[in-house]
């Protein structure tokens, strides 16, 4: 019997393997999932990175977080965290400051407008959120959420 994928995908025999199916049962959960959060975020005119940036430095209080140590704390790959910031920068959200005690390190710190701005589309995604994945019962997705885990520790040496 054909999985709800491969009728969706119009796929007339089963997948050549079960990790090339889980692959894309993964891409396509992603892809409806973020949907609605990127509608969301679009309505606060910031896209997911932006978001992820202002959310990982409004965390880091006055102080801020060195540019180059930001892409570590992000959920996803940004491959250019200089020019996203640069964005946040000229649109007033978050400000660059020389470390006092290391002039070579620039400290991206949030701006109350960029605090102002994360916090409205924080409670909106969280929204969002609380309304996703209906079928699935909290046990459930604690199960998922190791499982996904697991997947990553093999895969790219990460939990």
């Amino acid at each position: 019997m054909p999985s709800r994928l491969q009728r969706k995908v119009g796929k007339a025999g089963p997948f050549d393997f079960v990790q090339q199916e889980l692959y894309l049962n993964l891409v396509r959960t992603a892809s409806i999932a973020a949907e609605p959060v990127q509608r969301c975020l679009k309505a606060h005119g910031l896209r997911e990175p932006a978001f992820n940036v202002l959310r990982i430095v409004a965390g880091r209080g006055a102080e801020g977080l060195p540019s180059q140590a930001i892409g570590a704390h992000t959920v996803s790959r940004v491959p250019d965290i200089t020019r996203l910031v640069d964005g946040l920068e000229k649109r007033g959200l978050v400000e660059r400051r020389r470390c006092p005690h290391d002039r070579r390190v620039v400290h991206v710190v949030i701006t109350a407008a960029g605090r102002r701005k994360a916090e409205r589309a924080s409670r909106d995604v969280d929204a969002v959120h609380r309304s996703q994945f209906p079928g699935l019962t909290e046990p459930r997705i604690a199960r998922l959420i190791r499982l996904l885990e697991r997947a990553r520790e093999r895969d790219a040496g990460e939990g």
